[in-house]
């Protein structure tokens, strides 16, 4: 899982889409190391609620753009 930080609102988040074409639409627009890999996965959204909450970061539904449709704060 890729966590990313929003230097703006000072935290970190986790980016999910709601569907694979959203996700490829984002991937290039996301901060990326130019030494990296990046690919997509499919991954239950329990798995990915765990891990946020587990290192305190939010999660953020984007969409195709980048855009953030909604965040879910950790609990």
């Amino acid at each position: 899982m890729l966590g990313i930080n929003d230097a703006q609102n000072d935290l970190y988040f986790i980016p999910i889409f709601k569907t694979k074409e959203e996700g490829l639409g984002c991937l290039p627009r996301l901060a990326q190391a130019s030494d990296m890999t990046y690919e997509l996965q499919a991954t239950r959204f329990e798995m990915v609620q765990t891990t946020a909450n587990e290192k305190k970061y939010y999660i953020y539904m984007l969409g195709s753009l980048g855009e953030i449709l909604y965040k879910i704060p950790p609990e």
